[in-house]
């Protein structure tokens, strides 16, 4: 539980990251520079470097997710191995501890985990509360993975006889998050195609036709109203990037919004370039 709440703790400090650069930055330019409010958030270039400092500030929090979920998958496929392990282990006649011990060495993130929670038994831990602080318990199959663990230290003897089902069921349990995942990343494309068209056509838009509008007389389109649309463009970058994360992290089947990650990154290029074009 410990563990939970110092996590939690971390991702809300993770998460005012953003906030708190974003207010800063707008009061600095408001205060120090005298920049009136409406041209910090609508004018020209304030948008745009507001919005890549978002995006910027958001990434330690996007960071931290990736390496997590990078950390529960791998966990995640060491699964069937480690039971593998255990349920040879105790055919042979070792004991749960022992059999858990021998299996560690199979694997690698699990194994590393398990080793470090059987040191803790060893000097008198309750293996219950070694395998609630040091297991991840981030998805169902973990919590599912942790609960089993412990049934077997009680009657180890007694269920061994089911581990082959049991481990089945978890490797295709895995084999179903690997084939989320994948239909995740091909949607990612997708995403990424449609944050490309938007810019271009948000470019083409504000280059071609609204500031081709502000040079005639037919039509009168103030500069103003050219720069909101400009910077509207620019903080639809970053709704964009955050809420085509947090989708694919969710169809994926993860609770870690791990797909913040590229998606962040392929936005920052995306603003600037849309920068680029149009300062």
């Amino acid at each position: 539980m410990k563990d939970f709440y110092i996590r939690k703790e971390l991702t809300i400090l993770l998460l005012l990251i953003p906030i708190i650069t974003s207010i800063l930055y707008v009061w600095v330019r408001i205060n120090i520079y005298n920049t009136p409010v409406h041209q910090v958030i609508l004018g020209k270039k304030d948008p745009l470097i507001l919005t890549l400092i978002l995006l910027v500030s958001t990434l330690p929090y996007a960071i931290r997710e990736y390496y997590r979920e990078r950390l529960i998958r791998s966990i995640e496929n060491d699964i069937p191995v480690f039971l593998s392990g255990v349920e040879a282990g105790l055919i042979a006649g070792m004991s749960v501890f022992n059999a858990y011990s021998e299996a560690s060495k199979q694997t690698k993130s699990l194994g590393i985990l398990m080793q470090k929670i059987l040191r803790g038994v060893k000097i008198g831990a309750a293996f219950e509360e070694e395998i609630d602080y040091n297991l991840p318990h981030d998805t169902y199959l973990l919590r599912i993975f942790k609960e089993y663990l412990k049934l077997l230290v009680v009657g180890g003897e007694e269920l061994y006889r089911t581990m082959r089902e049991i481990r089945e069921i978890f490797e295709k349990l895995v084999t179903f998050k690997k084939t989320l995942r994948s239909n995740a990343m091909q949607t990612a494309s997708v995403f990424l195609t449609i944050l490309g068209v938007y810019i271009a056509v948000l470019v083409m838009v504000v280059k071609m036709f609204l500031e081709g509008f502000t040079n005639t007389s037919i039509v009168s389109i103030s500069q103003d109203t050219v720069n909101t649309i400009e910077a509207t463009g620019a903080y639809m970058i970053y709704i964009q990037a955050i809420g085509s994360g947090i989708v694919l992290s969710t169809l994926s089947g993860s609770n870690r919004n791990y797909m913040l990650f590229p998606m962040i990154l392929a936005s920052i290029l995306g603003l600037l370039g849309y920068a680029y074009f149009i300062i």
